[in-house]
């Protein structure tokens, strides 16, 4: 799995990968359900689906809050509610990068996502700059090599936030199935 991004800063380890993989028949088959799973990572209500037991809500915001109901876009807030809890509480993602590239040549496209999970409230945190006060960095991908489907995660702990890897969970764990939304990516739906 290719990470197109910038290297993560020295105080952020990766601390925790998935991948699944799927191989079909044909090139063109992995093309069309290379869109489909493309389609589905950007869809919000399947991080929804499959959600534990409906104990989160996801909502797509701005820095004002107003509820978009569309796909995810680059410079998204991801607003995560949830709802088992005697208070409520209420998490943050931000979106900071959605990237497509297409390698012909390679007979290859990744669709990679950047989410940082932001500390404060989105408005205190406005600028790339203020990224170092992330709990996590998330990176999904999908990626169509030749025949074959990848999904991936990495997640990237703060160790400024986290004082050790020991202490660090996957965010959400206890409400969302990383690995079930990676393997939902690669369905046939």
């Amino acid at each position: 799995m290719e990470q197109n991004f910038p290297s993560i800063q020295s105080a952020k380890n990766i601390v925790q990968q998935l991948q699944f993989e799927k191989t079909y028949s044909s090139v063109e088959s992995a093309e069309a359900f290379f869109v489909i799973a493309k389609n589905l990572m950007l869809d919000i209500n399947v991080w929804q689906s499959e959600s534990t037991n409906h104990s989160v809500q996801f909502f797509i915001t701005d820095n004002t809050e107003k509820v978009h109901h569309r796909n995810i876009h680059k410079g998204d807030l991801i607003r995560v509610k949830f709802l088992n809890s005697e208070m409520e509480k209420v998490d943050w993602m931000r979106i900071n990068v959605l990237q497509y590239d297409d390698y012909p040549n390679e007979n290859r496209e990744v669709l990679t996502l950047h989410l940082s999970q932001v500390q404060d409230h989105p408005q205190k945190t406005n600028s790339y700059a203020d990224l170092k006060k992330n709990r996590n960095e998330i990176y999904l991908s999908i990626e169509r090599n030749h025949s074959h489907l990848i999904s991936g995660l990495t997640i990237c702990v703060n160790h400024e936030v986290h004082n050790s890897s020991n202490d660090f969970e996957l965010p959400f764990k206890e409400h969302l199935s990383w690995d079930q939304l990676l393997q939902k990516f690669l369905q046939e739906e």
